[in-house]
């Protein structure tokens, strides 16, 4: 979904603007010298937007929480109309 693919691109831009020293924002801050990560998730078909085989190296158990996801999708009214 686009709306997925534009959040990342504010969120990659961000984190590398965090340690610009000239880089001007609302509301003004410094700039931030730390690490910073950005999460992604595995792509719709493991493939790149190159089309290209993306093969995970890192995956995290969600079998706690799956129920309380799948719950919190089905209140969501653009994946009930799918």
């Amino acid at each position: 979904m686009e709306d997925h693919m534009e959040t990342s691109r504010l969120a990659i831009s961000g984190a590398f603007a965090k340690g610009i020293p000239n880089f001007k924002s609302q509301p003004s801050i410094d700039a931030f010298d730390g690490d910073i990560a950005v999460y992604h998730a595995q792509p719709h078909g493991n493939r790149s937007p190159l089309d290209e085989v993306i093969v995970p190296t890192l995956a995290i158990a969600i079998d706690e929480v799956i129920d309380r996801k799948i719950a919190m999708l089905e209140c969501h009214r653009s994946q009930q109309k799918c």
